[in-house]
């Protein structure tokens, strides 16, 4: 079920009631049973019976995986120090198996299909294998969980976990199974042990926590996605300001849309007394590429860095090496998002960016001496986050895009018609904005109602602000301690202003979080 569903609000208080209300020893059995249905939920209420042989194969997979987890982290663990050459062969077979399954269910067709592209370029002839598999939801996510547990109880820097049950646990825990944030095992397997009792303090912060991620969600992503999805369908159909609209709107709708979902799933294992890892820092406001990344997706950025970029040689190296360190780190990160060129054409940019900024790293610091710029440290600022966003923003054109060609297309006609829309602004020319801003052979101007555009979009922006306010504001000082100073009257006010703009300003269509896809 997702997040944002009725079943959710429903499912998320028995659970976590009926926690509390059970002797710690059969807590981990209710949080396994509660995710195995969670899980279960989202493929039952998509069920069709053509597809039950696929359906099983996808619960084979995702039981093997963890037997094969279980089975491996022990005997690794037993041979590790007496048989060190059998234990790099054990957590050879631990990686290969779940990069098999991953490549048998998310990259066969890409691989292939790519390999028939070439073979008709090259005039060869190469019959295409298409798989029609469905693709068990979060593959990518458990799959990086279970090559770190290897790798961590093969470094010896944590124990093989004998429990089975806990060990399901961690793979299957709800709140972050489908969309993360990755977890080191290391960090959750032990909470599960711990004795949680009641804690309103807590319960309040993690309710807090997860009313923050349902207005990103809801008021924010799930009505810009409304714009985002209309023109990148029909790229055909539209020209530059909807464009520019559209990327501008994708690249808070993914934002909104990601770290609402982290902020769901942190605050409802708050809630339960689990403390699961930030995954975002207020990436928008970064000064540069490289501080961007490391604000966003944190935990999937630290896997990447711990178990590629530094045994890679990380920074400890050449220049040049540095370089392929970073692209390959950017490119693998990429193709983990989707097994589609456009993923490849977005990381390959940011990595391009990176290294852009490497490269002209002595330029600019003479362009800041000439222009003396470092002694306003707050047009600095503004600067350096502005060029970042607008880096990212062209960036995402292509994590969105429906194919290559289409994110070339959208960003070769950024331009298009913004001379005649300028000159019509500076005219105060009503009639020419209108006619530039509607598209005849459509119902909505922008993606929304033509009665209702004006609002959809005022709403949008007013909520937009509000979001990087509380960022800016956060960025200073923790804005939950800040609050804390409050009198209780206006933290509370605050709380039920929250809630009534969800309810009333909230975009209920029940769209899929962006990051289940992965």
């Amino acid at each position: 079920m997702s997040f944002t569903s009725i079943e959710f609000l429903i499912f998320f208080p028995a659970v976590a009631v009926f926690f509390f209300l059970i002797p710690h020893r059969a807590r981990w059995i209710w949080l396994t049973a509660a995710s195995c249905f969670f899980f279960g939920y989202l493929y039952c209420s998509t069920f069709e019976s053509a597809k039950t042989t696929y359906y099983i194969l996808v619960l084979f997979a995702i039981a093997s995986f963890i037997l094969v987890n279980y089975i491996l982290g022990i005997r690794i663990e037993d041979s590790r120090a007496s048989r060190p050459r059998a234990a790099r062969a054990l957590l050879a077979t631990g990686i290969v198996y779940p990069l098999l399954l991953l490549f048998i269910f998310k990259y066969f067709n890409f691989i292939d299909a790519t390999i028939a592209d070439i073979a008709r370029i090259l005039r060869l002839n190469y019959p295409a294998h298409v798989l029609k598999l469905i693709v068990p939801l979060g593959i990518s996510y458990y799959t990086l969980q279970g090559l770190s547990y290897l790798i961590e109880v093969h470094r010896g820097t944590m124990k093989a976990e004998r429990h089975f049950g806990m060990l399901a646990l961690y793979f299957l825990f709800f709140p972050k199974m489908v969309a993360g944030p990755f977890e080191r095992p290391n960090r959750l397997i032990p909470q599960f042990y711990v004795r949680q009792g009641f804690d309103y303090q807590r319960v309040v912060d993690g309710l807090k926590c997860m009313a923050w991620g349902y207005f990103k969600k809801l008021v924010i992503a799930d009505r810009v996605a409304i714009t985002v999805n209309e023109i990148y369908n029909n790229p055909h159909d539209y020209w530059g300001v909807y464009f520019i609209v559209a990327n501008l709107f994708f690249a808070f709708q993914v934002y909104c849309d990601f770290s609402g979902y982290s902020d769901i799933a942190i605050g409802s294992a708050k809630v339960l007394g689990f403390n699961l890892m930030e995954n975002f820092k207020r990436p928008f406001l970064a000064t540069t590429t490289a501080d961007l990344w490391r604000r966003w997706h944190i935990s999937l950025v630290a896997w990447l860095r711990d178990y590629i970029y530094i045994p890679l040689g990380g920074n400890r190296v050449s220049r040049p090496r540095w370089w392929y360190n970073t692209a390959i780190t950017f490119l693998l990160s990429g193709l983990w998002h989707g097994a589609n060129w456009t993923y490849i054409a977005w990381s390959g940019l940011n990595a391009l960016f990176v290294l852009f900024s490497d490269w002209t790293k002595v330029i600019r610091a003479h362009a800041r001496r000439l222009t003396r710029i470092e002694r306003f440290p707050r047009i600095h600022t503004i600067i350096g986050r502005s060029f970042t966003f607008i880096l990212f923003t062209l960036s995402v054109n292509f994590f969105r895009a429906n194919s290559l060609a289409d994110g070339i297309h959208i960003a070769r006609h950024y331009g298009t018609g913004l001379g005649d829309l300028l000159r019509a602004a500076l005219r105060f020319d009503m009639e020419a904005l209108r006619s530039l801003l509607v598209v005849p052979t459509k119902n909505t101007v922008f993606g929304f109602s033509k009665p209702a555009f004006v609002s959809e979009m005022i709403i949008a922006g007013i909520a937009i602000i509000a979001l990087m306010a509380v960022e800016m504001a956060d960025e200073k000082e923790d804005i939950t301690k800040r609050m804390s100073r409050w009198h209780w009257s206006l933290r509370w006010a605050i709380y039920i202003l929250l809630v009534y703009t969800i309810l009333f300003c909230g975009t209920f269509a029940n769209q899929q979080f962006i990051y289940f896809r992965f």
